[in-house]
């Protein structure tokens, strides 16, 4: 793949709105299957591919909704 289609995380945070630390908490999960890991004598960056970033959807945040969610048992009180 060349470098022209190949972004750093910066760049990819600014291509999708988010945050670079983001971006690399999405490296580390394996979200972009083809990122490359790059190492040079000043550290270690990631090369994103534009493709991995056009088919790219955004997890959701928060908690699940609860009809998505199994059916909680109803609890009853006993009378004393």
């Amino acid at each position: 793949m060349s470098k022209k289609t190949m972004l750093t995380t910066q760049e990819a945070a600014d291509h999708l709105g988010v945050a670079y630390q983001t971006i690399m908490a999405w490296v580390y999960q394996g979200k972009f299957p083809n990122a490359q890991k790059e190492e040079t004598p000043r550290g270690i960056y990631y090369l994103i591919p534009l493709a991995d970033l056009n088919d790219f959807e955004r997890p959701k945040r928060g908690r699940p909704a609860k009809s998505d969610a199994a059916p909680a048992k109803k609890r009853t009180r006993k009378a004393a």
